[in-house]
């Protein structure tokens, strides 16, 4: 029986060999197992986040036969496109990834639109995720219910909500602007500001 770190060697020695066809030297350390390798990849799917948040949106819309039927149907799809990108990674085992293998298939133009769909895709992912998270955090912390509250203490104590409350019409929102426009405060805003910029936030606090 082969020893483990002698297998490890072979195995290095196997991948620095197949990087050299495509002219790259081994550089990064392949010290991931298979367990890790789906750790890893379990986290950035992020299955649970996806399934919990969009569950009861396609349960709405769709009904019960979508859920039934259209899961399973898009995990077999999603399972093919998974086997053909499986194929591809142990063609091109290199750490560009779908770049790399969209320059090999397709071109320099291809990679790069493979590159900028992925940073779309992953800016929206976050923002997904982020979003699924604040419809969790609200009812636990109680963050609607405080909300709720301020808005019962304001009118308790007397403090108007707008500026139409305390009697600003709208004929008056040119003048206020002015006015502000003059006061030397706005200059320091990080953001430069023009008159028809307090136009609007006075109109919007009407």
């Amino acid at each position: 029986m082969t020893p483990p770190s002698t297998s490890r060697d072979v195995q290095a020695q196997r991948d620095a060999r197949e990087l050299q066809r495509f002219g790259y030297a081994q550089e990064l350390l392949r010290s991931m197992g298979g367990f890790s390798n789906f750790a890893i990849s379990f986290s950035i799917i992020s299955i649970l986040t996806g399934a919990v948040t969009l569950f009861d949106y396609g349960l709405k819309m769709g009904g019960p036969l979508e859920m039934t039927l259209g899961w399973p149907l898009a995990t077999i799809g999603t399972l093919f496109v998974a086997l053909s990108m499986a194929e591809l990674c142990s063609a091109l085992p290199t750490s560009g990834g779908t770049y790399h293998w969209s320059a090999e298939l397709g071109g320099p133009t291809w990679a790069w639109f493979t590159a900028l769909l992925n940073i779309v895709g992953l800016v929206t992912v976050i923002a997904g995720i982020d979003y699924g998270c604040a419809q969790f955090l609200t009812p636990i912390l109680g963050l609607a219910a405080l909300i709720e509250r301020l808005r019962q203490l304001l009118t308790e104590v007397g403090i108007p909500s707008t500026l139409g409350a305390l009697g600003v019409t709208r004929d008056l929102i040119p003048l206020l602007a002015r006015k502000a426009m003059e006061d030397a405060c706005h200059q320091s805003n990080p953001r430069p500001c023009t008159e028809a910029d307090m136009i609007a936030l006075y109109e919007k606090a009407l």
